[in-house]
């Protein structure tokens, strides 16, 4: 069985596209009030992203190489703080079936279970014209615990 913890880059002759699976994350403990007030100041998790792996995955979108990102984790891990940080402005698309449940005219996030699989399908329609367009990168924001849930984004490169 193929091991997709690990850091990869996948890239097929016939095609351009490059991936690079989720950096892993540090989860520094919270050991003292001063680490906790620091992240509260932030507004964002204390968590240490891999640098080098942002700054190559930034190189190759400066490049014009096209990129599809498949973030992996579990809910709350941080994915969308470090989508935000991978994608440049004005460029690439952040795709993510959390989207699917914000309400537009309020901007509320109302979950429904029901309509978990039309999210996801969703995103990969999105993802799908986004690659057809040579939209670069493309983000895919989801948990993607298992393989089944992230292989037809990869199928999209290859």
């Amino acid at each position: 069985m193929e091991n997709f913890n690990e850091p990869s880059l996948i890239h097929s002759a016939s095609s351009e596209w490059k991936t690079k699976s989720r950096p892993k994350l540090v989860k520094k403990p919270k050991a003292s009030s001063f680490a906790n007030n620091i992240s509260s100041i932030e507004n964002e998790p204390f968590i240490f992203y891999n640098q080098e792996q942002i700054d190559l995955i930034k190189s190759y979108v400066n490049q014009r190489i096209k990129v599809l990102v498949i973030m992996r984790g579990a809910s709350g891990s941080g994915k969308s703080t470090l989508s935000k940080k991978l994608k440049p402005a004005n460029q690439g698309v952040l795709i993510s079936a959390d989207s699917y449940f914000v309400n537009p005219r309020t901007n509320t996030y109302v979950f429904d279970r029901n309509k978990l699989s039309d999210a996801h399908l969703e995103c990969k329609i999105k993802a799908t014209n986004a690659m057809k367009n040579l939209v670069s990168p493309v983000i895919i924001d989801n948990t993607n615990i298992k393989i089944w849930e992230f292989k037809p984004y990869i199928k999209l490169v290859s």
